[in-house]
Protein backbone atom coordinates (compact mmCIF):
# COMPACT_ATOMS: atom_id res chain seq x y z
CA UNK A 1 0.00 0.00 0.00
CA UNK A 2 1.31 3.46 -0.90
CA UNK A 3 2.18 5.90 1.86
CA UNK A 4 -0.57 8.31 2.90
CA UNK A 5 -0.67 11.53 4.89
CA UNK A 6 -2.04 10.28 8.19
CA UNK A 7 -4.41 12.49 10.16
CA UNK A 8 -6.44 11.98 13.34
CA UNK A 9 -9.79 11.61 11.58
CA UNK A 10 -8.36 8.99 9.22
CA UNK A 11 -6.88 7.00 12.10
CA UNK A 12 -10.08 7.06 14.16
CA UNK A 13 -12.14 5.96 11.17
CA UNK A 14 -9.79 3.22 9.93
CA UNK A 15 -11.64 -0.10 10.13
CA UNK A 16 -9.93 -3.32 11.32
CA UNK A 17 -9.80 -6.41 9.11
CA UNK A 18 -9.14 -10.09 9.75
CA UNK A 19 -5.36 -9.52 9.57
CA UNK A 20 -3.00 -6.80 10.78
CA UNK A 21 -2.86 -3.76 8.47
CA UNK A 22 0.25 -1.60 8.16
CA UNK A 23 -0.13 1.96 6.86
CA UNK A 24 2.92 4.12 6.09
CA UNK A 25 2.91 7.84 6.80
CA UNK A 26 4.24 9.97 3.93
CA UNK A 27 5.34 12.79 6.28
CA UNK A 28 7.64 10.70 8.50
CA UNK A 29 9.13 7.20 8.93
CA UNK A 30 6.03 6.38 11.01
CA UNK A 31 3.89 3.31 10.41
CA UNK A 32 0.44 2.67 11.88
CA UNK A 33 -0.59 -0.90 12.66
CA UNK A 34 -4.30 -1.72 12.89
CA UNK A 35 -4.98 -5.05 14.59
CA UNK A 36 -8.10 -7.19 14.07
CA UNK A 37 -9.15 -6.30 17.64
CA UNK A 38 -9.28 -2.63 16.63
CA UNK A 39 -6.10 -1.72 18.52
CA UNK A 40 -4.01 0.89 16.70
CA UNK A 41 -0.30 1.36 17.37
CA UNK A 42 2.57 3.41 15.96
CA UNK A 43 5.85 1.81 14.91
CA UNK A 44 9.02 2.55 12.99
CA UNK A 45 11.45 0.15 11.34
CA UNK A 46 15.17 0.33 12.01
CA UNK A 47 18.03 -1.53 10.35
CA UNK A 48 20.11 -3.51 12.86
CA UNK A 49 22.95 -5.65 11.46
CA UNK A 50 21.26 -5.64 8.10
CA UNK A 51 17.93 -6.81 9.49
CA UNK A 52 14.74 -4.80 9.88
CA UNK A 53 13.68 -4.32 13.50
CA UNK A 54 10.30 -2.96 14.61
CA UNK A 55 10.24 -0.29 17.34
CA UNK A 56 6.84 0.29 18.90
CA UNK A 57 6.26 3.89 19.97
CA UNK A 58 2.83 3.56 21.60
CA UNK A 59 -0.90 3.08 21.09
CA UNK A 60 -3.35 5.53 19.58
CA UNK A 61 -5.04 7.61 20.99
CA UNK A 62 -2.87 7.46 24.15
CA UNK A 63 0.04 8.57 21.92
CA UNK A 64 -1.09 11.31 19.56
CA UNK A 65 -0.16 11.38 15.88
CA UNK A 66 1.83 14.58 16.38
CA UNK A 67 3.94 13.07 19.15
CA UNK A 68 4.39 9.80 17.28
CA UNK A 69 5.78 11.72 14.30
CA UNK A 70 8.18 13.63 16.56
CA UNK A 71 9.39 10.40 18.13
CA UNK A 72 9.73 8.70 14.72
CA UNK A 73 11.74 11.57 13.29
CA UNK A 74 14.04 11.54 16.33
CA UNK A 75 15.01 7.89 15.92
CA UNK A 76 18.15 7.12 13.93
CA UNK A 77 16.88 4.56 11.41
CA UNK A 78 20.24 3.82 9.82
CA UNK A 79 22.17 2.59 12.86
CA UNK A 80 25.01 4.94 13.92
CA UNK A 81 24.20 7.89 16.20
CA UNK A 82 22.59 10.80 14.41
CA UNK A 83 24.62 13.95 13.94
CA UNK A 84 23.33 17.42 13.39
CA UNK A 85 25.20 19.88 11.14
CA UNK A 86 28.69 20.55 12.52
CA UNK A 87 27.91 17.85 15.12
CA UNK A 88 25.96 20.46 17.11
CA UNK A 89 23.44 19.85 19.84
CA UNK A 90 19.82 19.35 18.67
CA UNK A 91 16.87 21.52 19.61
CA UNK A 92 14.89 20.84 22.76
CA UNK A 93 12.00 19.41 20.70
CA UNK A 94 14.26 17.00 18.79
CA UNK A 95 16.10 15.94 21.94
CA UNK A 96 12.89 15.34 23.88
CA UNK A 97 11.44 13.29 21.01
CA UNK A 98 14.64 11.21 21.02
CA UNK A 99 14.42 10.78 24.80
CA UNK A 100 10.81 9.60 24.62
CA UNK A 101 11.56 7.16 21.82
CA UNK A 102 14.58 5.70 23.62
CA UNK A 103 13.56 5.82 27.27
CA UNK A 104 10.49 7.88 28.15
CA UNK A 105 7.90 5.73 26.36
CA UNK A 106 8.80 2.72 28.51
CA UNK A 107 6.84 4.13 31.42
CA UNK A 108 3.08 4.15 31.87
CA UNK A 109 3.33 7.91 32.31
CA UNK A 110 4.49 8.49 28.71
CA UNK A 111 1.24 10.25 27.70
CA UNK A 112 1.49 12.59 30.68
CA UNK A 113 5.12 13.42 29.81
CA UNK A 114 4.09 14.39 26.29
CA UNK A 115 1.24 16.50 27.65
CA UNK A 116 3.55 18.41 30.00
CA UNK A 117 6.12 18.91 27.25
CA UNK A 118 3.62 20.28 24.73
CA UNK A 119 1.91 22.56 27.23
CA UNK A 120 4.75 23.91 29.37
CA UNK A 121 8.10 23.27 27.65
CA UNK A 122 7.75 23.31 23.87
CA UNK A 123 6.13 26.77 23.47
CA UNK A 124 9.07 28.50 25.18
CA UNK A 125 12.07 26.20 24.78
CA UNK A 126 11.14 23.83 21.94
CA UNK A 127 12.96 25.60 19.04
CA UNK A 128 16.07 26.41 21.06
CA UNK A 129 19.34 24.49 20.84
CA UNK A 130 19.62 22.28 23.90
CA UNK A 131 23.14 23.36 24.88
CA UNK A 132 22.08 27.03 24.78
CA UNK A 133 19.35 26.58 27.40
CA UNK A 134 20.50 27.80 30.81
CA UNK A 135 19.55 27.14 34.40
CA UNK A 136 17.86 30.55 34.44
CA UNK A 137 15.69 29.60 31.43
CA UNK A 138 14.53 26.38 33.08
CA UNK A 139 13.89 28.02 36.45
CA UNK A 140 11.79 30.68 34.71
CA UNK A 141 9.61 28.04 33.02
CA UNK A 142 9.04 26.26 36.33
CA UNK A 143 8.35 29.55 38.16
CA UNK A 144 5.78 30.56 35.53
CA UNK A 145 4.00 27.24 36.03
CA UNK A 146 4.15 27.63 39.80
CA UNK A 147 2.31 30.96 39.54
CA UNK A 148 -0.76 29.29 38.01
CA UNK A 149 -0.49 25.65 39.19
CA UNK A 150 1.90 25.16 42.13
CA UNK A 151 1.50 21.39 42.42
CA UNK A 152 1.82 20.85 38.66
CA UNK A 153 5.11 22.78 38.71
CA UNK A 154 6.61 19.90 40.70
CA UNK A 155 5.74 17.43 37.94
CA UNK A 156 7.31 19.81 35.41
CA UNK A 157 10.51 20.03 37.49
CA UNK A 158 10.65 16.24 37.85
CA UNK A 159 10.25 15.68 34.10
CA UNK A 160 12.94 18.24 33.21
CA UNK A 161 15.33 16.71 35.75
CA UNK A 162 14.85 13.21 34.38
CA UNK A 163 15.17 14.39 30.78
CA UNK A 164 18.40 16.29 31.45
CA UNK A 165 19.88 13.39 33.44
CA UNK A 166 19.23 11.16 30.43
CA UNK A 167 20.65 13.81 28.07
CA UNK A 168 23.96 13.89 29.98
CA UNK A 169 24.21 10.11 30.25
CA UNK A 170 22.56 7.64 27.86
CA UNK A 171 21.58 10.35 25.39
CA UNK A 172 24.90 12.19 25.32
CA UNK A 173 25.88 10.99 21.82
CA UNK A 174 22.78 12.72 20.48
CA UNK A 175 22.46 15.78 22.74
CA UNK A 176 26.18 16.63 23.24
CA UNK A 177 25.22 17.91 26.69
CA UNK A 178 28.07 17.65 29.21
CA UNK A 179 26.38 18.96 32.38
CA UNK A 180 22.77 19.38 33.46
CA UNK A 181 21.50 22.93 34.02
CA UNK A 182 18.77 21.32 36.16
CA UNK A 183 21.31 20.19 38.78
CA UNK A 184 20.33 22.86 41.32
CA UNK A 185 16.80 23.71 40.16
CA UNK A 186 14.54 22.50 42.95
CA UNK A 187 10.80 21.94 43.28
CA UNK A 188 8.97 25.11 44.29
CA UNK A 189 5.86 23.66 45.91
CA UNK A 190 5.40 21.36 48.88
CA UNK A 191 3.19 18.41 47.87
CA UNK A 192 -0.32 18.66 49.31
CA UNK A 193 -2.36 15.55 50.06
CA UNK A 194 -5.82 15.76 48.49
CA UNK A 195 -8.75 14.85 50.73
CA UNK A 196 -11.68 15.31 48.35
CA UNK A 197 -14.12 12.44 47.95
CA UNK A 198 -17.73 12.27 46.80
CA UNK A 199 -20.45 11.70 49.40
CA UNK A 200 -23.36 9.33 48.77
CA UNK A 201 -25.56 12.22 47.63
CA UNK A 202 -22.80 13.53 45.36
CA UNK A 203 -22.51 10.07 43.80
CA UNK A 204 -26.24 10.19 43.04
CA UNK A 205 -25.75 13.57 41.36
CA UNK A 206 -22.72 12.13 39.52
CA UNK A 207 -24.85 9.42 37.88
CA UNK A 208 -27.65 11.88 37.08
CA UNK A 209 -25.18 14.32 35.52
CA UNK A 210 -23.13 11.76 33.54
CA UNK A 211 -24.93 12.40 30.20
CA UNK A 212 -23.38 15.88 30.24
CA UNK A 213 -19.98 14.23 29.68
CA UNK A 214 -21.26 12.82 26.35
CA UNK A 215 -18.91 10.19 24.87
CA UNK A 216 -16.60 10.41 27.90
CA UNK A 217 -19.35 9.26 30.30
CA UNK A 218 -18.55 5.51 30.05
CA UNK A 219 -14.87 6.11 30.86
CA UNK A 220 -15.71 8.29 33.87
CA UNK A 221 -18.16 5.72 35.19
CA UNK A 222 -15.64 2.91 34.62
CA UNK A 223 -13.10 4.77 36.80
CA UNK A 224 -15.67 5.03 39.60
CA UNK A 225 -16.80 1.39 39.38
CA UNK A 226 -13.32 -0.16 39.17
CA UNK A 227 -11.22 2.48 40.99
CA UNK A 228 -8.51 2.18 38.33
CA UNK A 229 -6.33 5.11 37.35
CA UNK A 230 -7.65 7.34 34.60
CA UNK A 231 -4.95 6.36 32.07
CA UNK A 232 -5.81 2.70 32.68
CA UNK A 233 -9.51 3.33 32.06
CA UNK A 234 -8.81 5.16 28.79
CA UNK A 235 -6.63 2.24 27.60
CA UNK A 236 -9.35 -0.35 28.29
CA UNK A 237 -9.61 -2.79 25.37
CA UNK A 238 -12.11 -5.60 24.91
CA UNK A 239 -9.23 -7.87 23.83
CA UNK A 240 -7.85 -7.67 27.39
CA UNK A 241 -11.13 -8.87 28.95
CA UNK A 242 -11.90 -12.57 29.38
CA UNK A 243 -15.31 -13.16 30.89
CA UNK A 244 -15.48 -10.63 33.73
CA UNK A 245 -11.71 -10.41 34.27
CA UNK A 246 -9.86 -7.45 32.82
CA UNK A 247 -6.07 -7.71 32.59
CA UNK A 248 -4.40 -4.32 32.91
CA UNK A 249 -0.93 -4.31 31.36
CA UNK A 250 2.03 -1.98 31.96
CA UNK A 251 0.50 -0.50 35.10
CA UNK A 252 2.10 2.18 37.26
CA UNK A 253 3.87 -0.38 39.46
CA UNK A 254 5.19 -2.27 36.44
CA UNK A 255 3.17 -5.49 36.64
CA UNK A 256 -0.05 -6.85 35.15
CA UNK A 257 -3.15 -6.34 37.28
CA UNK A 258 -6.46 -8.23 37.29
CA UNK A 259 -9.71 -6.31 37.72
CA UNK A 260 -13.07 -8.01 38.18
CA UNK A 261 -15.82 -6.25 36.22
CA UNK A 262 -19.43 -6.32 37.33
CA UNK A 263 -22.05 -6.51 34.58
CA UNK A 264 -22.62 -2.78 35.05
CA UNK A 265 -18.91 -2.11 34.53
CA UNK A 266 -18.51 -4.60 31.68
CA UNK A 267 -21.17 -2.92 29.54
CA UNK A 268 -19.20 0.33 29.64
CA UNK A 269 -16.31 -1.09 27.57
CA UNK A 270 -16.87 -1.06 23.77
CA UNK A 271 -17.92 -4.43 22.37
CA UNK A 272 -14.81 -4.48 20.18
CA UNK A 273 -11.56 -2.58 20.47
CA UNK A 274 -11.29 0.19 23.03
CA UNK A 275 -12.30 3.78 23.69
CA UNK A 276 -11.37 5.94 20.71
CA UNK A 277 -10.96 8.98 22.93
CA UNK A 278 -8.05 11.26 23.74
CA UNK A 279 -7.27 11.27 27.47
CA UNK A 280 -5.98 14.83 27.23
CA UNK A 281 -9.39 16.10 26.10
CA UNK A 282 -11.14 15.48 29.44
CA UNK A 283 -11.23 19.11 30.60
CA UNK A 284 -14.41 20.22 28.80
CA UNK A 285 -16.40 17.02 29.53
CA UNK A 286 -15.37 17.29 33.19
CA UNK A 287 -16.39 20.96 33.29
CA UNK A 288 -19.82 20.08 31.88
CA UNK A 289 -20.23 17.19 34.33
CA UNK A 290 -19.29 19.31 37.36
CA UNK A 291 -21.53 22.17 36.18
CA UNK A 292 -24.50 19.81 35.84
CA UNK A 293 -23.84 18.38 39.32
CA UNK A 294 -23.83 21.94 40.69
CA UNK A 295 -27.21 22.54 39.05
CA UNK A 296 -28.64 19.39 40.61
CA UNK A 297 -27.21 20.33 44.01
CA UNK A 298 -28.43 23.91 43.76
CA UNK A 299 -25.03 25.13 44.94
CA UNK A 300 -21.33 25.18 44.04
CA UNK A 301 -19.81 21.84 45.09
CA UNK A 302 -16.17 21.56 46.04
CA UNK A 303 -14.12 20.87 42.92
CA UNK A 304 -13.24 17.23 42.36
CA UNK A 305 -11.06 15.36 39.85
CA UNK A 306 -11.18 11.93 38.23
CA UNK A 307 -8.56 10.69 40.67
CA UNK A 308 -10.92 11.62 43.51
CA UNK A 309 -13.27 8.89 42.26
CA UNK A 310 -10.65 6.32 43.34
CA UNK A 311 -10.53 7.93 46.78
CA UNK A 312 -14.33 7.91 46.93
CA UNK A 313 -14.46 4.18 46.29
CA UNK A 314 -11.75 3.47 48.85
CA UNK A 315 -13.46 5.66 51.47
CA UNK A 316 -16.98 4.26 51.02
CA UNK A 317 -15.84 0.63 50.90
CA UNK A 318 -13.63 1.13 53.94
CA UNK A 319 -16.58 2.44 55.94
CA UNK A 320 -18.92 -0.49 55.18
CA UNK A 321 -19.34 -2.72 58.24
CA UNK A 322 -21.02 -6.10 58.79
CA UNK A 323 -23.51 -6.89 61.55
CA UNK A 324 -20.59 -7.29 63.99
CA UNK A 325 -19.22 -3.84 63.07
CA UNK A 326 -16.24 -5.32 61.28
CA UNK A 327 -15.14 -4.00 57.87
CA UNK A 328 -16.71 -5.83 54.95
CA UNK A 329 -13.47 -5.38 53.00
CA UNK A 330 -10.12 -5.74 54.77
CA UNK A 331 -7.57 -2.95 54.53
CA UNK A 332 -5.04 -5.11 52.63
CA UNK A 333 -7.74 -6.01 50.12
CA UNK A 334 -8.66 -2.35 49.63
CA UNK A 335 -5.03 -1.48 48.92
CA UNK A 336 -4.81 -4.42 46.50
CA UNK A 337 -7.95 -3.20 44.69
CA UNK A 338 -6.20 0.14 44.12
CA UNK A 339 -3.10 -1.72 42.87
CA UNK A 340 -0.94 -0.02 45.49
CA UNK A 341 2.52 -1.53 45.97
CA UNK A 342 3.05 -3.34 49.26
CA UNK A 343 5.53 -1.74 51.62
CA UNK A 344 8.32 -3.08 53.82
CA UNK A 345 8.71 -6.83 54.26
CA UNK A 346 5.20 -7.43 52.89
CA UNK A 347 6.60 -6.48 49.50
CA UNK A 348 9.12 -9.33 49.78
CA UNK A 349 7.06 -12.08 51.42
CA UNK A 350 3.38 -11.39 50.71
CA UNK A 351 2.84 -12.50 47.10
CA UNK A 352 -0.90 -13.05 47.49
CA UNK A 353 -2.91 -11.76 44.51
CA UNK A 354 -6.03 -11.23 46.70
CA UNK A 355 -8.16 -12.00 43.64
CA UNK A 356 -11.10 -13.69 45.44
CA UNK A 357 -11.10 -10.96 48.09
CA UNK A 358 -10.85 -8.20 45.46
CA UNK A 359 -13.70 -9.75 43.46
CA UNK A 360 -15.90 -9.70 46.55
CA UNK A 361 -14.91 -6.07 47.16
CA UNK A 362 -15.74 -4.97 43.61
CA UNK A 363 -19.05 -6.88 43.79
CA UNK A 364 -20.05 -5.07 46.99
CA UNK A 365 -18.95 -1.68 45.63
CA UNK A 366 -20.83 -2.08 42.35
CA UNK A 367 -23.96 -3.42 44.10
CA UNK A 368 -23.87 -0.29 46.26
CA UNK A 369 -23.43 1.98 43.22
CA UNK A 370 -26.30 0.25 41.43
CA UNK A 371 -28.61 1.35 44.26
CA UNK A 372 -27.66 4.97 43.58
CA UNK A 373 -28.26 4.99 39.84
Amino acid sequence: MDAVVLNDRMIVGWKPKTSVQEIRDSKSPLRMLVHPSGLKAFQVRKKVDGKSKRITLGRFPQLSLKDARLAALAIDLSGPPQKTPNDASPTMTAAFGHYMAKDGNKAKSADEKWRIFRKDIEPTLGPRVLTDITRHDLAAVIAAKHDTAPTASNALQALLSKFYNWSCDEGWSFTKLETSPMARVKKMSKPQTRKRWLSEQELRWFFQALPAACEFAPVFELILRTMVRRSEAFSADRADIKGNLWTLKDTKNGSDFLVWLSESALRLVPASGGFQLCEEAVSKPMDRLRARMNELAGKELDRWTLHDLRRSGRTHLGSMLDENFRPWVARDTLEAMLNHTLQGMDKVYNLNSFLPEKKAGWERWNDYLDTLV
